[in-house]
């Protein structure tokens, strides 16, 4: 980790997020690095295996958008169809973890 970064007290996860050269990848870091740095809770470390959904999902997005796949298999229709219940879980986590922190 860089010195400035130290100094700032800018936490390792919220560097790496701005360090990571896989933009496929970086839209998943909200809910992990910088959801960590703006209420202390990540999804990545508390709630992996929803994460994990919501990096599929994200990288199923990414064919379709930037490599123009629409065609889906059954199988993976089914997936998607299953992996966005699991968004749902996800956001109704983070939900809750904000309720709590409100005074």
């Amino acid at each position: 980790m860089s010195r400035i970064a130290v100094k700032q007290k800018i936490s390792k996860k919220f560097l790496d997020y701005f360090t990571d050269h896989e933009p496929e990848i970086r839209t998943i870091r909200y809910y992990g690095p910088i959801l960590h740095l703006v209420i202390g809770h990540s999804l990545e470390d508390e709630r992996n295996e929803l994460y994990k959904v919501i990096e599929r999902i994200f990288m199923k997005r990414n064919k379709i958008m930037h490599e123009g796949k629409w065609q889906l298999s059954r199988d993976e229709h089914s997936e998607i169809k299953k992996d966005l219940f699991s968004v749902q879980e996800a956001f109704s986590w983070v939900t809750n973890i904000v309720k709590e922190l409100k005074p």
